[in-house]
């Protein structure tokens, strides 16, 4: 989790609302890219790990669902089995099952533990039978899914229980206190109105406002610090006439678009630097 990522208050409180209501009520968390949908299921496991078992599976189709559920199958080990099999060398009969038998002992065992356990499933965007992926769990467990795959999402609103919770673009004071967090230890000075310009430039993204906040402090050290409110705003100058599209299409991954946003910025970057230095 990106350590000053801005709060953002009134959606962990609704998000909040829908695990701690208990009825069966599926949370949906969808937003193009870079919206911040991990960043606040990772602050929903924070909180809701404080009573009871969460765990949080980043998955994007059934497959890689099966084996993340496997893996934390052998990280608890033979002890979801020690209830049903009171025999000696449990770790030997453990190991000697199949992992599919492995990862549904583990769901035997997550489904009775005292509190109703959140399973956490990140970036389900491949597609497939997604009914099927929510019914192989347990259904006294609350399930949180962010998604940006428009197919999923119709899906999974035509569900009985689903609660959709769009991530939306920051507002303006979020964009500066997040801006202002980011630099705040880098000695950087930066004015309001050159806040808001950087802002607006990237569309009140969260991930591209934090990939650019990182390439600030670069500005002085690449460009004598005497002409670093020059350099400044030539990198705000090139944001600005630069077209913000990011890629929303679902044949590119979440990652993949980080990658994309995180190539063109330093391209920009690179631009604002090279417009200084050669000029």
């Amino acid at each position: 989790m990106r350590p000053n990522f801005v709060d953002r208050t009134q959606l962990l409180e609704k998000a909040a609302k829908v695990i701690d209501n208990n009825d069966g009520t599926d949370l949906v968390l969808t937003g193009m890219a870079g919206s911040g949908k991990t960043e606040l299921l990772l602050k929903i496991a924070s909180q809701q790990g404080a009573h009871r078992n969460v765990f949080v599976l980043s998955a994007s189709d059934h497959a890689a669902l099966n084996r993340k559920l496997e893996e934390y199958a052998c990280l608890v080990g033979h002890d979801v089995i020690r209830r049903r099999f009171p025999y000696p060398e449990l770790h030997a009969r453990w190991t000697a099952f199949p992992s599919e038998i492995q990862r549904q002992l583990f769901l035997e065992w997550a489904a009775e533990t005292q509190n109703n356990c959140v399973i956490i499933i990140d970036e389900l965007d491949g597609g497939g039978n997604v009914d099927k992926i929510l019914n192989d769990l347990p259904q006294c467990a609350r399930i949180a899914v962010s998604t940006r795959n428009p197919e999923i999402i119709q899906t999974l609103s035509k569900r009985a229980k689903c609660s959709n919770i769009p991530i939306i673009e920051l507002e303006m004071d979020e964009a500066r206190s997040l801006i202002t967090s980011l630099i705040a230890s880098k000695d950087f000075k930066i004015s309001l109105e050159q806040t808001e310009r950087l802002a607006i430039a990237l569309a009140m993204h969260p991930f591209a406002i934090c990939a650019a906040s990182e390439y600030l402090p670069r500005l002085r050290r690449v460009i004598d610090p005497l002409r670093q409110k020059f350099t400044l705003e030539a990198f705000i100058n090139i944001l600005e006439e630069w077209e913000y599209n990011i890629p929303r299409e679902s044949i590119l991954t979440e990652s993949a678009q980080r990658d994309w946003l995180e190539d063109t910025l330093n391209q920009r970057a690179n631009a604002a630097f090279a417009n200084l230095l050669y000029d």
